[in-house]
C-alpha cells in the first residue's frame, strides 16, 4: 500500500559512522546465550528431556511458546509463558535468562531485576543483566552498587562504552566531576570518539564549566553537524554562557537543518524558543538525564542498525531513568512500528504529549499505523483532526507565526552579517564583525544571489534580505504541517485507491508551494499516479514531468514515467532509458526489474524480457503479477510448458480476482500471435509501478 513509509527516527539521529554498535554488541562474549534470537536451535529444558509427564510436557511448551513469542518480539507473551514455566522449574538457567530478556523488554522492572539477580549469580559476566542491575541501583541512589555491577559489564566493546560513561555518571552524581571526566577520557578507541566527546561536553557543562565544554562542543558539531542530540546540545549550550549567546545557538541549528536538508521538530522548536527572547536549559542538566540519554542514544543506535532487541531494553531502561522522556518514548514507538507491532506503536506515540515538538510526528504515526492495522475510517479520523488543529493554530497567530523582526544596531551590523551567512551557508570563518576577506566575498555572493546591489555593506536592505533568507528557513513550519498532512491524507486515500479524492489533497499541498524544491517531488508525483489512474493522462504526464525536473534520480518517477510511456507506446526511446537508469539506481528491486522486462515484452523484445523477468521473479517470488508477466514472456520465445507453470505459480499466488480467468484461459490455451513490428497487448495484469512505491518514503 503506498500509504505505508518507511519508519524515519526523528528524536535522535545518532552517526552511523561513529560506531556499528550492532556488530560491536555481537562481538566478544556475549553472555546471553546469544540473545535467545530466533535463528537459535531451541533447546529444551532440561527437566522437560528427562521426564515425559504432563507436568513437563506443560513446561515444555511454555517454554517453546516463550521462545517463539520472543522470535516474534511478542514480549508480553514472551513474558507470561517464562512466568509460566518458571513456576516449574524456577532454576532453569535458559528459562531465567530469556525470562529476564522479555521482562526488560516491556518494562517489567521488578521482575526483571529478580530474574536479573538470578542471571548474573550463575554468570557474573553476562553484560546486560549487569546494566540493568547497574540502572537499578543508580536510579535508587546506591551508587557503590551501581558501579560494581555495572564494572562488570564492561566486556566487549559495547560493554565497555556503556560502563565507562555510565560510571562516569554515577562519579557525577555523587560529585566526583573530575574522576568522571577521566573515566571519559579513557576511552582511547577511534569507534568510541563521538561518544566520548559527547558525554565529556555534557558533562562539563551540566558541572558548569561551560568554557572547557565550549571547546569540546565546537569540535564535536564540526565533525557531526547532521546529528542532532549533538546540535541539541550545542545550542543549550550557548545558551548557557553568560547572558546566553543567542546568535551562536541558532547559527547552530540553522547548520543543523541545512546539514539534514530538514526541519527537525525538536531543532525548530528550539530555535523559535530562542528566537522569541527565552532561554532554555542545558539538553542534559543532571547526572539522571545524563544516564538517560547515554541509554537512549546508544539504544536507538542498537535499533537502527539491527540490534533490535537489545537496543529496545536500553530505551525502555532509558524511560526508567527519566519518567518524562519524551523522545525515547518515540523511539519506542517506531522500534514497534518497524516490527510491525501497530497496537503497540500506537499506545507509545499516544503518551506522548499532542503539544510537545514531537507531538505532531506522534500523530501522523498513529495515523499511518492506524491505517496498517486497516483501520482506514479511524486513520482518517486522525489526520482531518490534526488537519482542523493546524488551520486553528495558522488562524491564531495570523499567519505562519514568525517572530517579528527586531532592528540590528549598528556596532552588531558586521557580526549580525558573518553569523547570518554561516548560517545560510555562504561563510564558514570567525564572527569577530570585520567585515573583509572571506566574509566579505561571501557578502558579495550573497547580495548576488538575493539581486540586491553587490557593494558589500552591511546596509538595511541587505539586513532586511539576511533576515527573511534566515526566516525562509522556519517561516513555513505551520504551512509545512498543513501540507504534509494534506500529502498524508492524499496518500491514505490513494492507497485505497480513492484516486479522485486523493487529487484534491494533492492539490492543495500544492497550492502553498511557492517556489518547488527538490523536496516537493513526492507532491507531484503522488497526484501524477492518481492521474494517471483516473485515465487523465496530459495531467498526469504534466506532474510526473514537474517531479523527474525536481529529483531526475528518483527512482519511483524514472520507473512510473517510463513505463507510462511504455504502455501508450509513447517516447520509446527516452521511457526505456529512464527505466533502465531506475533499475541501475534500484538493481535489486522487483518491481522495477519487473517494469524494464515487461517494457522489453510491449516492445516484442522477448528473450530480454525472459531474462529481466526471470530477475524480478527472483527478487519477488510472492508477487503475482510478477509470475504471470513471466509465463507470458516464456511462452512468446516457445518456452511453453514453463510458461504454464509460471501461470499456475501465479494462480496459487492469489491474484486480483478479475485476473484469475485470464490466467486460467492462457493456461488453456496459450496466448495469440502478434504480427511482426506489432506493440504486444497486455494479456497479463498490470503489476503497476505504484508497487515499487510501497517501500518508499510517502511523506
Amino acid at each position: 500500500m503506498t500509504f505505508r513509509s518507511r519508519c524515519r527516527t526523528v528524536a535522535g539521529r545518532w552517526p552511523t559512522g561513529a560506531i556499528t554498535l550492532a556488530v560491536l554488541f555481537l562481538s566478544g562474549p556475549m553472555g546471553l546465550h546469544d540473545l535467545a534470537s530466533a535463528e537459535e536451535t531451541v533447546a529444551a529444558p532440561k527437566a522437560a528431556a528427562e521426564a515425559p509427564s504432563y507436568q513437563n510436557r506443560s513446561l515444555f511448551g511454555s517454554y517453546l511458546a516463550g521462545r517463539f513469542a520472543r522470535s516474534q518480539r511478542e514480549m508480553d507473551s514472551a513474558a507470561r509463558f517464562f512466568r509460566e514455566a518458571l513456576e516449574r522449574d524456577p532454576d532453569d538457567k535458559d528459562m531465567v535468562q530469556n525470562a529476564f530478556l522479555s521482562e526488560a523488554a516491556i518494562g517489567s522492572w521488578d521482575e526483571a531485576a529478580r530474574r536479573a539477580e538470578q542471571v548474573v549469580k550463575d554468570d557474573p559476566t553476562n553484560r546486560l543483566a549487569q546494566i540493568f542491575l547497574g540502572t537499578r541501583a543508580f536510579k535508587e541512589r546506591r551508587f557503590e552498587a551501581a558501579e560494581e555491577h555495572l564494572s562488570r559489564a564492561a566486556v566487549g566493546p559495547i560493554g565497555e562504552l556503556t560502563s565507562t560513561l555510565a560510571r562516569a555518571w554515577i562519579r557525577f552524581a555523587d560529585g566526583k566531576v573530575d574522576e568522571a571526566l577521566t573515566l571519559v577520557d579513557g576511552l582511547r578507541q577511534d569507534w568510541a570518539r563521538f561518544y566520548r566527546d559527547n558525554h565529556k561536553a555534557l558533562i562539563l557543562d551540566a558541572a558548569g564549566r561551560h568554557d572547557e565544554a565550549q571547546t569540546v562542543w565546537a569540535s564535536l558539531f564540526k565533525d557531526e553537524p547532521r546529528t542532532l542530540r549533538v546540535a541539541l546540545g550545542h545550542a543549550r549550550h550557548a545558551m548557557a554562557i553568560g547572558e546566553g549567546d543567542a546568535a551562536r545557538a541558532k547559527r547552530v541549528l540553522l547548520r543543523h537543518m541545512r546539514a539534514t536538508g530538514r526541519r527537525d521538530p525538536l531543532a525548530s522548536e528550539l530555535y523559535r524558543e530562542i528566537a522569541a527572547g527565552g532561554r532554555p536549559g542545558l539538553l542534559v542538566a543532571d547526572a539522571e538525564h545524563g544516564m538517560a540519554e547515554l541509554l537512549f542514544g546508544l539504544g536507538e543506535a542498537l535499533t537502527t542498525e539491527g540490534g533490535i532487541d537489545v537496543g529496545t531494553i536500553y530505551l525502555q531502561l532509558a524511560t526508567y531513568v527519566r519518567g518524562d522522556f519524551e523522545a525515547a518514548f518515540y523511539a519506542l514507538g517506531n522500534v514497534h512500528e518497524a516490527t510491525k507491532h501497530y497496537d503497540k506503536a500506537i499506545g507509545a506515540y499516544r503518551g506522548l504529549d499532542k503539544t510537545s515538538p514531537l507531538g505532531f510526528e506522534a500523530g501522523l504515526r498513529i495515523a499511518y499505523n492506524l491505517n496498517w492495522l486497516e483501520k482506514e475510517e479511524e486513520s482518517r479520523a486522525q489526520l482531518s483532526g490534526m488537519l482542523d488543529g493546524v488551520m486553528a493554530q495558522i488562524a491564531a497567530h495570523g499567519g505562519n507565526g514568525v517572530r517579528e523582526r527586531v532592528a540590528v544596531k549598528l556596532s552588531e551590523r558586521g557580526r549580525f552579517a558573518q553569523e547570518s551567512l554561516a548560517a545560510l551557508g555562504y561563510y564558514d570563518g570567525t564572527s569577530d564583525g570585520r567585515i573583509a576577506g572571506a566574509s566579505l566575498e561571501a557578502l558579495k555572493a550573497f547580495q548576488k544571489d538575493s539581486g540586491l546591489e553587490v557593494d558589500g555593506i552591511v546596509g538595511p536592505r541587505t539586513i532586511l534580505s539576511l533576515q527573511a533568507a534566515l526566516d525562509h528557513e522556519l517561516a513555513t513550519e505551520l504551512d509545512d504541517r498543513e501540507s504534509r498532512v494534506l500529502l498524508a491524507i492524499g496518500n491514505l486515500l490513494r492507497g485505497h485507491e480513492k484516486y479522485g479524492e486523493a487529487i484534491g489533497y494533492y492539490a492543495r499541498a500544492i497550492e502553498k508551494i511557492d517556489e518547488p524544491l527538490p523536496e516537493h517531488w513526492n507532491y507531484y508525483y503522488s497526484r501524477g499516479v492518481c492521474y494517471e489512474r483516473v485515465k487523465q493522462w496530459p495531467k498526469a504526464e504534466a506532474d510526473l514531468r514537474q517531479a523527474l525536473a525536481l529529483n531526475p534520480d528518483q527512482p519511483l518517477i524514472l520507473n512510473y514515467l517510463g513505463y507510462s510511456w511504455v504502455d501508450q507506446n509513447l517516447n520509446l526511446e527516452e521511457a526505456m532509458e529512464l527505466i533502465r537508469k531506475a533499475v541501475r539506481l534500484k538493481p535489486d528491486d522487483g518491481y522495477f526489474v519487473d517494469s524494464l522486462g515487461w517494457a522489453y515484452y510491449r516492445l516484442g523484445k522477448f528473450d530480454s524480457a525472459v531474462r529481466y523477468l526471470e530477475r524480478a521473479v527472483e527478487l519477488r517470488p510472492e508477487d503475482p503479477v510478477i509470475n504471470d508477466h513471466l509465463g507470458d514472456a516464456l511462452w512468446r520465445v516457445g518456452r511453453t510448458l514453463e510458461a504454464r507453470f509460471q501461470w499456475g505459480q501465479a494462480l496459487d499466488l492469489k491474484p486480483e480476482p478479475e485476473e484469475v480467468d485470464k490466467i486460467k484461459a492462457k493456461i488453456v490455451a496459450g496466448l495469440p500471435e502478434v504480427g511482426k513490428d506489432q506493440v504486444v497487448g497486455s494479456e497479463a495484469g498490470a503489476n503497476s509501478t505504484e508497487g515499487a512505491a510501497a517501500g518508499g518514503s510517502t511523506q
